[in-house]
């Protein structure tokens, strides 16, 4: 790249001509290294998104494919978030945050941070959500039963913690505008039955007094910001009978799915008292994760030896990705059904990969190795696709 800038100076230094000739010259070759130039820097961006041969992929609808992760991913975001040009995949597990960076077919870890010992990871989200031109990572886990949310900067190689909460924080975009909502979790499996949208006062955010109804589910528990996905103005519930169901934004029900879409992977222990008045461990589960886009719902369709729901131990054995199309009379309705995959799809996000205005999915998924996913997290490895939307 610098050769040929430096030979179309010399060039430019060594023509003869009048003052106009040279003047045109210089433009048309000047236009000309710029051309070259963008040609280079896009080549550059784009050798690290090497679109993986099908022959080759683990999914058929892949763009790329991660090589194995000896590790459990539970939930990622995308984004550019060191700002060097690469593209940094951000991935948790239970104990751990980890940036990459993609390079061809490679997630290159960048920078990790370990969990305390008395915390677990569950999901994070990545966004500029009080505008200020930095991206901020979201954690959301448990520690001692209790539920935290922590918001981190990545400042000087390192991830920096800017702010803690005792409450469930998450992203929802809801008419077209991306917020950031808190829900207060009152133990054993009881979530606020409101979601409060927070502001930036410009130090910290803080809760408003603008909310959202959310609904029960089963049991009469208020559904969490784990167990639903924004569609608009609407929000879309997993249920814990892994049914959908659909509802506005005061709580009033729309549609209710009879069809069921499969068991959690993800669950944590919680204190939970019994009749005689004793406590003792209980598995909460964490639904799965659905996305929206393109006017689809994407969701997972995980299957165990039995009829495994949300709130029973994850005896996941197969696993595919359906995409429903919303319509307003009949509801969801399916308009594609992966191929099986013996593991468990985890995490799912809507992303634009390739840079062509179009949304792909960006899924992590655990591969079985024989038996089955319970509930004591086996060590198995990962894999992160990007999948071709249908």
């Amino acid at each position: 790249m610098n050769n040929i800038i430096i030979n179309n100076i010399k060039y430019l230094c060594l023509i003869g001509g009048s003052y106009h000739q040279k003047k045109n010259i210089f433009f048309s070759v000047l236009s000309t290294t710029i051309v070259l130039c963008c040609f280079f820097a896009s080549f550059k961006v784009q050798a690290n998104l090497v679109q993986i041969k099908p022959e080759n992929a683990f999914f058929k609808q892949s763009l790329w494919e991660s090589e194995p992760i000896p590790q459990q991913i539970l939930s990622l975001a995308y984004g550019k978030l060191t700002h060097y040009g690469l593209d940094q995949i951000i991935y948790c597990t239970k104990n751990k945050i980890v940036v990459g960076e993609i390079k061809a077919q490679k997630l290159v870890e960048y920078f990790n941070l370990k969990a305390p010992k008395t915390q677990e990871y569950h999901r994070l989200s990545m966004g500029d959500w009080n505008q200020d031109g930095n991206i901020n990572i979201i954690v959301n886990g448990f520690e001692s039963g209790r539920v935290f949310s922590d918001l981190y900067q990545f400042k000087n190689q390192k991830l920096i913690l800017v702010q803690s909460f005792d409450n469930l924080v998450m992203p929802l975009k809801l008419n077209g505008k991306t917020e950031l909502y808190n829900q207060k979790w009152f133990g054993q499996g009881e979530w606020e039955k409101q979601a409060h949208q927070m502001i930036y006062n410009g130090k910290r955010w803080v809760s408003s007094s603008n909310f959202i109804s959310v609904n029960n589910g089963l049991g009469r528990n208020a559904f969490s910001l784990f167990d639903m996905v924004s569609m608009g103005n609407k929000l879309v519930y997993f249920n814990r009978d892994a049914s959908l169901l659909v509802s506005d934004l005061k709580g009033k029900k729309i549609w209710k799915s009879s069809l069921n879409f499969g068991g959690a992977v993800d669950y944590t222990k919680i204190k939970h008292r019994d009749p005689l008045g004793l406590n003792k461990d209980k598995l909460y589960m964490i639904s799965p994760r659905m996305a929206w886009a393109n006017n689809q719902l994407y969701v997972f369709h995980n299957q165990s030896y039995i009829n495994s729901v949300v709130g029973t131990i994850p005896q996941i054995k197969t696993t595919q990705f359906l995409s429903l199309k919303w319509k307003q009379q009949d509801g969801f309705q399916e308009s594609f059904r992966s191929q099986t995959f013996q593991g468990a799809l985890t995490d799912v996000r809507s992303i634009d990969f390739d840079g062509d205005g179009q949304q792909e999915l960006l899924v992590s998924f655990i591969k079985r190795k024989g038996g089955y996913l319970g509930p004591t997290h086996k060590k198995q490895s990962s894999r992160i696709a990007v999948l071709k939307l249908k």
